[in-house]
């Protein structure tokens, strides 16, 4: 099995974007594994989302499904020329621990395509 890592920085600016416009997708990193002999590959994309400043659109949209409309509007997965159409799933996670003060506590949300 070979073992592909990619990173990608993707900047969105907050200028000019509709109003209502919840959380925002502000840098992706991605790992892929791809198994030649079995056809198969898993691809994690770690999302930085970051809450809007309208808190009541934030509680409407989650981060995960930010990154889930992100991760399916976005990232387009091609193999031989073809393009897939992988299984996404969505999880949250801390990325600070205990001692950071609740104002810099960073989380993630990973993507999971298969």
């Amino acid at each position: 099995m070979r073992r592909v890592v990619f990173n990608a920085l993707l900047f969105f600016a907050a200028v000019g974007l509709p109003v209502g416009w919840g959380h925002e997708v502000s840098n992706v990193s991605m790992v892929a594994e791809i198994d030649t002999v079995a056809r198969t590959y898993r691809l994690q994309a770690a999302m930085e989302v970051i809450p809007s400043a309208d808190t009541e659109l934030n509680d409407l949209i989650s981060p995960e499904d930010a990154a889930l409309t992100f991760a399916e509007d976005y990232l387009v997965l091609e193999i031989d020329e073809v393009e897939q159409d992988p299984t996404i799933e969505v999880t949250r996670e801390a990325v600070s621990d205990e001692e950071t003060p609740v104002e810099l506590q960073r989380e993630i949300v990973i993507a999971d395509l298969a």
